[in-house]
Order: structure tokens, then C-alpha cells, then sequence
């Protein structure tokens, strides 16, 4: 990760060159502006979706306490009043609560428990990065006596890396803001307040596995189709179920069908083989393999293009 981020900032570091005439400030320079970059974003989201989260419970706790179920006289609050009642359901009910409160706790205390291992995770992938940035290009022309290739086949290696690294970045990128975009424009026209705040929230939300846009508005959408159950309104249940089938269609999918073809194309690389990559990255090397699968595999092919195709 910490010569990827070097990679991709090299033409920063360039420019603070040029200007600073120092290669050790100006590296500093560029991973302390990353890692703000990295920071500030993270920061602002953790904290707007505690406070947002903490919004919405003070105001699910105001409405049961203050018994606006009980006056909901809609068919659907009729039959999950009968069925709340009944007294198997409600000790599932009850079951599922405190199975569901014990996991939110060790989740909790996991992630706690993991500060200090992403710590010296961050300290490990900015040392890289400083020092790929000051010696990268060194790194680079040694390389190719390691690995004993002709000039020609290394400096193929490296064109088709540059393009690999372009097409990744470009595509989780892109996809990224397109997401964003098109889950502020759907909070946008079904009512949601603060659109623009939810889009760039997805947007972030978009680039990390296992949370993605599903995040914000499933609980959006059924904060809504709840709203209206409660407040006897036919569309604002239709407003709920309207905003997660937009979501669905043009939001979510957009990580299964897109993303690969944007990959494919601007790296030059099947989109079967990207989206192997991206999947297979995730099992083995966990959530930075979205980003490392894809690059070892496709590098894989070039070295089976390279070495059996052009030997046949």
C-alpha cells in the first residue's frame, strides 16, 4: 500500500521537488498531506454518523415511549402489534435483541482492540511511502537485475503496471463518485434531508469494503417506509420502498457491473479476470485486497503472456 500511495503521489512529490530542492522535506510534505487526506475524511464521517445515529435513536426511543404505535391504525401496525404480543414471538423477539446488542458490543470491543494494530499499520504504510518516494526510481532500475529479465520484457512489465495501477485507481474512483452522485440525487428527489451530505458520505462509504452505500440508505429507506407505517401515510411507505429500489438499481450495482468494466478497459484486462481479482483479493489478503487483487492477478497474466504465450 505504501508504494502504491508513493506510486500515485509521485508526480506531487515531483513538484515539491522542484520547488523545495529537498527530497527529504518534500516527501514528508506529500505523506503528511496523504495522510491528512486519509484522516480528515474518516474523522468527519465516524463523527457525523455517531451524531446522526444518536438523532435517530433519541427519536425512535420519543416515539414508542410517547405511544405512537399504539395509534397507528394501519393494517401492517395492527398485525406487528398482534404478533409483538403473542408470547413466543416476543421472547424471540427479545432473544434476537440481546443476541444482536452481545454482537454490537464485541464488535465494539474488536475494533477497539485493533487501534493500536492500525496504528503501526498507518506508521508501517507511510515509512514505506517516504522511502519509495525518495528512492522509487532507484528501486525500479535495480529491480530488473532480481529478476533476470530481458530490458524489452521488463519495461513491458512496467508500462502494463502503470496502466494496471491507472485502471484501479481510476475505477474505484470514478465509481466512487458516481455512487455518491447518484445516491444524493435519489435522497434528493424522495425527500431525504441533507442530500448533498449523504452523497458525499456514500461516496466515502464506496471505497470501503464490506461497508459500501448499503450503509446509508437501507436504514434510510426504512427509517421512511417506518415513518409513514406509523403516521398511517401511504406514500411515504411508498417513498421508502421507492428510495431503496433506486438504490438498489442504480447505487449498489453499480460495484458489480461498472466498477470491473471501468478496470478492464482502462487497464486493458478482461473484466472476468478483474472481477476474480477483486473478489479473490478479499478472501485472501482481506479489505486492501480490492485493491492488491486485482494488480497481482492481472500482473500474473502478463507474466504468463510474456513467458508461455509468446514461447507457443
Amino acid at each position: 500500500m505504501g508504494a502504491l500511495l508513493a506510486y500515485i503521489f509521485f508526480g506531487v512529490y515531483t513538484f515539491f521537488v522542484k520547488k523545495i530542492k529537498s527530497q527529504t522535506v518534500s516527501a514528508l510534505v506529500v505523506c503528511t498531506f496523504v495522510l491528512l487526506l486519509l484522516l480528515i475524511p474518516s474523522v468527519f464521517l465516524v463523527k457525523s454518523m455517531v451524531e446522526e445515529s444518536y438523532v435517530l435513536f433519541t427519536e425512535a426511543k420519543q416515539m414508542l415511549s410517547g405511544g405512537v404505535w399504539e395509534e397507528c391504525s394501519a393494517p401492517l401496525c395492527k398485525t406487528l402489534q398482534n404478533m409483538v404480543h403473542d408470547p413466543k414471538v416476543n421472547y424471540y423477539l427479545q432473544l434476537f435483541l440481546k443476541s444482536a446488542t452481545t454482537m454490537i458490543l464485541d464488535k465494539g470491543s474488536a475494533f477497539l482492540m485493533s487501534v493500536p494494530m492500525l496504528i503501526v499499520s498507518l506508521f508501517v504504510i507511510f515509512f514505506t511511502m517516504f522511502y519509495f518516494l525518495i528512492g522509487g526510481e532507484d528501486f525500479l532500475a535495480q529491480l530488473n537485475a532480481y529478476l533476470s529479465m530481458h530490458e524489452k520484457k521488463y519495461a513491458k512489465v512496467l508500462l502494463r503496471l502503470r496502466e494496471i495501477v491507472k485502471g484501479v485507481v481510476f475505477g474505484y474512483g470514478i465509481v466512487a463518485l458516481m455512487q455518491g452522485a447518484l445516491g444524493a440525487i435519489g435522497f434528493f428527489l424522495f425527500g431525504v434531508p441533507s442530500a448533498l451530505f449523504w452523497g458525499v458520505i456514500m461516496m466515502f462509504l464506496a471505497l470501503i469494503p464490506f461497508l459500501g452505500t448499503g450503509f446509508v440508505w437501507i436504514p434510510a429507506a426504512g427509517y421512511i417506509f417506518f415513518q409513514g407505517m406509523l403516521q398511517n401515510s401511504t406514500l411515504l411507505m411508498v417513498k421508502g420502498l421507492g428510495l431503496a429500489v433506486y438504490c438498489f438499481i442504480f447505487v449498489a450495482t453499480l460495484d458489480n457491473f461498472i466498477r470491473p468494466k471501468l478496470i478492464s478497459e482502462k487497464a486493458n484486462i478482461h473484466p472476468v479476470i478483474v472481477m476474480i481479482g477483486i473478489l479473490g483479493g478479499l478472501m485472501f489478503f482481506g479489505p486492501i485486497g480490492v485493491i492488491v487483487g486485482p494488480l497481482v492477478l492481472c500482473l500474473t497474466t502478463v507474466f504468463i503472456e510474456m513467458y508461455l504465450v509468446e514461447k507457443i
